[in-house]
């Protein structure tokens, strides 16, 4: 996509219907340093979506969209 860029300091959610073609969902993070890595992604029994990554490979952070 468009906001593709070298490095770990952007961090941006993609969701394919066909796994071919991607849509940006979400921009995670946009820093001008920084690293972000490692993110995981599940769903919840109750249909929320659960985003953890690491943050500056000192913390985790996690994030929780409500379906």
């Amino acid at each position: 996509g468009d906001s593709w860029e070298v490095g770990r300091n952007k961090l941006y959610l993609y969701a394919s219907d066909d796994g071919k073609n991607w849509t940006q969902v979400l921009q995670l993070e946009d820093q001008e340093s920084g690293q972000f890595s490692y993110p995981a992604i599940i769903e919840g029994s109750d249909g929320d979506i659960h985003i953890t990554y690491t943050y500056d490979r000192r913390n985790i952070k996690h994030l929780k969209i409500n379906m």
